[in-house]
């Protein structure tokens, strides 16, 4: 919701360094920034080791393994998801990279160069994974991309619960993945 108000700068950062650079954004944006962190305690990740080549771009690869075929993007708490599903890839031998997408807003004022080279999917699956809404995720995966995301609201469970339902866990979205590159 958030992030359809003009002018101002959403940020989900997905561990503590990004939560750090995070900060610095908000600091140096001319308007609001909206920080939105998680409820549950996330596992720090080491992702965002420098403020200009990480969270100023808005986007930045996180991992990639040999030539992709999957891309993965995702914000937040989902980007621990997203390695999961990324080490579940590489140890069937398909090629992925994890693109960590903490602020759609940074991402748009890049250069045209920079965009390309996060939007690159060379022919491969571009996948997003955000525990909200689809909406904003097809810049970065076109309209053929697989989104998961959430069309529901209101539930109210145990996380663990209330992810088997919208399928946020790594094994039900490597099947999802794998079932679309088997229709291909």
């Amino acid at each position: 919701m958030f992030r359809t108000t003009p002018n101002t700068q959403v940020i989900r950062p997905a561990d503590a360094s990004e939560i750090k650079f995070a900060w610095v954004a908000a600091l140096t944006f001319q308007g609001p920034t909206i920080l939105a962190l998680a409820r549950q305690n996330l596992p720090d990740l080491g992702l965002a080791t420098d403020y200009h080549t990480t969270m100023a771009r808005g986007a930045y690869i996180v991992r990639q393994e040999h030539a992709p075929l999957v891309i993965l993007y995702a914000s937040g708490s989902e980007v621990a998801l997203a390695l999961e599903v990324w080490e579940r890839l590489c140890a069937r031998r398909i090629g992925a990279r994890v693109i960590s997408v903490p602020c759609f807003e940074l991402f748009q004022t890049q250069d045209q160069s920079y965009k390309s080279k996060i939007l690159h999917h060379q022919g491969g699956l571009a996948v997003s994974i955000e525990a909200a809404d689809e909406l904003g995720w097809h810049q970065f995966i076109g309209q053929k991309g697989l989104t998961v995301s959430m069309n529901d609201f209101g539930r109210s469970d145990a996380p663990q619960k209330v992810g088997d339902y919208f399928g946020f866990h790594a094994e039900l979205i490597e099947k999802r993945i794998l079932d679309r590159l088997n229709e291909a």
